[in-house]
């Protein structure tokens, strides 16, 4: 004899631990093992009604008793079941011939069992598949053609593989299957889930999304918990993402981005003077790593900043309170006086603690509008910015003294109708800005 290997149905069968979904394709593939499915304990019920709708009746039992299979032993059917057909006698065979097996007593006949499911039974029938399977490698090619005619010979108007998948998927008729929440999960736990739920598995598909976290889950599906006999079911299963760029990013825009890639945020903020305010300056992990759970943003905060009309000057002398601007009033400003002849200078301490100096210039709304000024921002004796002030215009002051101890502001080049004279000039809300706990030392809050 030519030893062959087991049939992997039997295997498949022996075993139960075998899905519901790969009972199904040995349903299609295999009617003549019908009684082995119904006996396995994943068989649904929607399974079970098909295999014995498609199944024909079996004859009477022989009086001789059992058959004898190929191998010597019983052909035995399963526990609880009548007695299967007497195998007719087979075709001399092709192959060189094989000695003949002696016939073995006759047995009782088995009694029928309740058709209620037990252990027991099962039992039964796990070692009768074993003994199965030992016969066929035992048995080799002989037993392989001799079970093939038997198949042929029972069931000659058997339907297609094609028609028996359509056939067993569909739902059931009355019975409503709702989709579960399979969220989580990895993609062969939640096909599995959804098969146990009564949702055919061939409505099942799946794409991957970058995400954040783990590999291999299920992090989005289509349609939601609930839906009750969907046509089809749409998983999204995790890939590895990487942490975005943020880069021309508000902290908001990039905090969105991060969530829709699964990643939970935590969000601090932190004065920068370099920093624009609102956007990103730190990410953690940084840009281009492998996306956590987790993901820290800092994000750049406007800082403290203290009126400078509440600072005492140390040179020069400005009057401080409300000004009105090309039409706006500011309520904590300054008016600084500046002379055609020569520059005038005034002077605050910034200890050294503000980064920026900003504010709103212009020539105040009641003074003659033929006036004009040109006036310098000085950090220690470095001019850092300078600005035109004309009637009926607002310039936005925005300069940088990051490490002054001094900063001065000089009123030079002064114009007004008469050739003489001096020039008022107004600063509105003009401030020092700087980090939260440095400007303390000004008085910042």
């Amino acid at each position: 004899m030519i030893p062959s290997q087991p049939d992997p149905a039997l295997v498949a069968l022996s075993d139960p631990t075998t899905s519901a979904a790969q009972l199904q394709q040995i349903a299609s593939d295999r009617p003549d093992l019908g009684e082995l499915i119904l006996a396995h304990p994943n068989c649904y019920p929607g399974l079970a009604e098909w295999i014995r709708s498609t199944a024909p009746a079996a004859p009477p039992a022989a009086d001789a008793g059992p058959p004898l299979a190929p191998s010597g032993g019983l052909a035995q059917g399963p526990p609880g079941g009548p007695p299967p057909k007497q195998p007719r006698k087979p075709k001399p065979a092709r192959e060189p011939e094989q000695p003949k097996q002696p016939k073995q007593p006759k047995q009782p006949k088995q009694p029928k069992q309740p058709g209620e499911f037990s252990w027991k039974r099962f039992g039964l029938v796990f070692a009768l598949v074993t003994l199965l399977a030992v016969a066929l490698v035992g048995g080799g090619t002989y037993l392989g053609w001799y079970l093939n005619d038997q198949d042929l010979a029972r069931h000659p108007a058997q339907p297609g593989p094609s028609v028996v998948t359509v056939e067993a998927l569909d739902y059931e008729a009355g019975v409503e299957a709702s989709m579960p929440d399979v969220r989580g999960l990895s993609e062969d736990s939640a096909r599995q889930v959804l098969i146990d739920a009564g949702i055919p598995g061939d409505l099942v598909t799946s794409t991957t999304v970058p995400w954040a976290g783990d590999e291999g889950m299920v992090v989005e599906q289509a349609p939601a918990f609930g839906t009750t006999n969907p046509e089809s079911v749409q998983l999204s299963v995790s890939v590895k993402a990487t942490v975005p760029d943020p880069a021309g990013l508000t902290a908001t825009e990039f905090v969105r981005q991060l969530q829709a890639l699964g990643a939970e945020v935590e969000l601090t903020n932190r004065y920068d003077p370099a920093a624009t305010v609102g956007h990103v300056i730190e990410v953690t992990p940084p840009t281009g790593e492998v996306l956590p759970g987790q993901v820290t943003v800092v994000t750049a905060e406007p800082g403290v900043s203290v009126y400078v009309s509440s600072q005492r000057s140390v040179e020069g002398a400005c009057s401080s309170g409300a000004v009105n601007l090309n039409g706006t009033p500011y309520s904590n400003s300054l008016k600084c006086s500046g002379r055609m002849d020569q520059p005038t200078n005034y002077t605050w301490i910034a200890s050294r603690v503000a980064d920026r100096l900003t504010g709103t210039l212009g020539v105040p709304d009641e003074s003659d509008p033929a006036v004009s000024a040109v006036v310098d921002v000085i950090a220690d004796g470095s001019i850092v910015a300078t600005y035109n002030a004309q009637y009926g215009a607002s310039v936005a002051i925005d300069a940088k003294i990051s490490g002054a101890l001094r900063v001065t502001i000089r009123v030079r080049d002064v114009v007004t109708p008469t050739g003489s004279g001096s020039v008022s000039v107004g600063f509105g809300d003009l401030r020092f800005t700087g980090g939260a706990e440095p400007m303390t030392r000004l008085g910042g809050e």
